[in-house]
């Protein structure tokens, strides 16, 4: 079947706001114009509480610095260190990884994955369109590319020997109304089987007013398609928009900002209040005739005769502080985010462990999301494992996201140093039990306990220095061979 279009409120002008409008109806936007109207504030056309459509997602994704932040730049940043995949029962052999990560980069995917993280946070919902080897025509993308295992799993090889040569993101506004599956009998009941998607520009109907073509629209079998909808709540197969949990604080933001730069700019340099003796009759004809134009370099000035007055009741003439607000609203943005606010302003916090903790703070947001892209990112592995372009794929693997925080090498000596003098001072346990706390295996000689140098095990007892004196024959080795090691040089050596 086919989905009903959803009910959505264009607010461009030319267009019902009532009217019901698919997502086809999308793909046309006029540069944000519905921002512009006179006699409507500059935030957005529905405003604080209103229902949120997705021009109102694009405008505050690519013109509110927040906004901008929040999905552009977690989208680089959640991706930007890459990834390792990891054989569980071969952890130290990157064999594996190796061979995907050099068709990855045949699929340009540090780019593309990217993209597709904009829309999906943007959206809520994103898809990447898969485009095979042995494509013969138009009606190529409705032909299944595969067909399921009687347990709901794709098969582990492709039959026809496809290879997959391209991934293009396209975000929910460029997919059309879709065509559910119908089938109650079918592990895909009620998802995606059929996508309509526009690869050009225009209103969906694949004509524009001329009678000439404007889109061109596809129709793709859900097997070529990879759908990512990591926010799922109350639909089954669209996802919540991550900028729609911060969208109020940023229309409020937004107009609390252009209403400091318009104070800023109307009474920035003060606000002159002119007193005559005229009448409000003459003053009137020397304002028209130019008055103060070509003295004073302000937006505008008030002139009152002997009984009028002019004041600003409670801000008293004085520029607001807008501080307060914008505290308020970056405090509302950090508990919706998870982020700490100095992150959001791009701002250090007073001391350097202050800073660290909210980078850290940060980064674990970032690890979060990391997490909610891991579908997505398995299916295209497995996807590119099943076109047969990765030989000798372990059955289970496991994707690790390299960490962002990279020790440098003095440091990483110092604390390799320090760890040892810490090993070095268990003198109550033996070598092999410290060995077996670092998961080494045991040693043949380390049942004995971790002594210092000079130290007597428990029993031992000195015995009497020789009056005499050692001979040097006694005291220093013959040449070739090694002193005795000293506890450290045996904990280091371990």
């Amino acid at each position: 079947m086919t989905e009903q279009p959803i009910e959505r409120k264009s607010g461009v002008p030319g267009l019902d706001n009532d009217a019901n409008l698919s997502r086809d109806s999308y793909t046309t936007r006029e540069s944000f114009k519905a921002f512009y109207q006179r006699g409507r504030y500059i935030g957005a056309h529905e405003g604080y509480g209103a229902t949120i459509n997705d021009d109102d997602r694009l405008f505050y994704t690519t013109r509110e610095p927040v906004g901008v932040w929040w999905i552009k730049r977690i989208a680089y940043d959640l991706w930007d260190n890459w990834f390792r995949l990891i054989n569980p029962k071969k952890p130290d052999d990157m064999t594996f990884n190796e061979r995907v990560q050099k068709v990855l980069m045949k699929l340009d995917a540090k780019i593309q994955l990217p993209r597709e993280t904009v829309f999906e946070r943007r959206y809520g919902t994103a898809v990447l369109l898969c485009s095979y080897s042995g494509f013969g025509s138009e009606t190529e993308w409705k032909t299944p590319l595969f067909t399921l295992n009687n347990d709901g799993t794709p098969p582990k090889q492709l039959e026809n020997g496809s290879k997959l040569l391209q991934i293009t993101p396209y975000p929910w506004t460029s997919v059309g109304p879709v065509e559910l599956d119908e089938d109650p009998y079918s592990i895909r009941f009620g998802l995606p089987e059929y996508y309509k998607i526009n690869q050009g520009s225009g209103s969906g109907d694949n004509t524009n007013p001329s009678g000439q073509e404007a889109n061109q629209l596809i129709e793709v079998h859900w097997t070529r398609i990879i759908h990512d909808a990591p926010r799922l709540d109350e639909h089954h197969y669209e996802g919540v928009a991550a900028i729609d949990a911060i969208f109020d604080d940023l229309v409020g933001g937004r107009n609390a900002r252009w209403g400091a730069y318009e104070t800023y700019y109307r009474h920035g340099t003060g606000f002159p209040v002119i007193k005559t003796n005229a009448t409000a009759e003459q003053n009137q004809t020397w304002i028209d005739a130019g008055g103060l134009d070509d003295y004073l370099n302000v937006r505008g000035y008030f002139v009152c005769h002997t009984d009028e007055d002019f004041k600003f009741v409670g801000a008293e003439g004085a520029v607001l502080n807008p501080n307060t607000y914008f505290d308020m609203y970056f405090t509302f943005i950090a508990a919706a985010t998870g982020v700490a606010k100095d992150t959001i302003q791009g701002v250090s916090a007073g001391r350097v462990t202050g800073s660290e903790v909210n980078e850290r703070q940060y980064y674990k947001s970032i690890s979060l999301h990391q997490h909610q892209k891991e579908p997505m990112l398995r299916e295209l592995i497995d996807r590119i494992i099943q076109a047969g372009q990765v030989s000798d794929a372990p059955a289970q693997y496991e994707i690790e996201w390299i960490d962002p925080f990279e020790v440098n090498p003095q440091d990483k000596a110092a604390i390799e140093f320090m760890e040892a003098r810490t090993q070095a001072l268990k003198t109550y346990m033996t070598i092999n039990e410290v060995r077996k706390q670092e998961g080494l295996p045991p040693h043949p000689d380390g049942d004995v306990l971790m002594l210092l140098p000079g130290q007597m095990a428990p029993g031992e007892s000195e015995e009497a220095p020789n009056q005499e004196g050692p001979s040097n024959a006694e005291t220093e080795p013959e040449e070739g061979t090694p002193n005795e090691s000293t506890l450290l040089d045996r904990t280091l050596n371990m």
